[in-house]
């Protein structure tokens, strides 16, 4: 009985630790994905994501300038941080999961 709880708990963990990946990177942990360039920019579904993954990831930081950036047919977020060490750091989200341009209708505006 004491194993089955045991495993029952790392059944738990493991789906709550592999649940920040699915739920767009909150761990902060993830090599492959760290937020250093475009192409290992943070996967994230929402800008609220995008903000947890900064707090855990450099706790303390400030933001300091926010813009989105289109680069091979997709929208990414390039977020410029000041960490609690003063160091200036760019970090890039891959927002195109649910980010949309704004379409101007030049015709509407004249």
């Amino acid at each position: 009985m004491k194993n089955q709880w045991k495993l029952l708990l790392n059944i738990i963990i493991f789906l709550q630790l592999t649940s920040c990946g699915i739920m767009g990177g909150l761990s902060g942990n993830d090599p492959l994905h760290d937020g250093t360039t475009f192409e290992k920019a943070v996967i994230i579904n929402s800008m609220r994501a995008e903000y947890l993954w900064i707090d855990r990831a450099y706790p303390g930081s400030s933001l300091l300038s926010q813009v989105v950036r289109e680069y091979n047919g997709k929208a990414f977020d390039i977020v410029t941080i000041k960490t609690e060490s003063g160091e200036e750091k760019e970090v890039y989200f891959d927002i195109s999961r649910f980010y949309k341009a704004k379409q101007y209708n030049i015709d509407e505006m004249e």
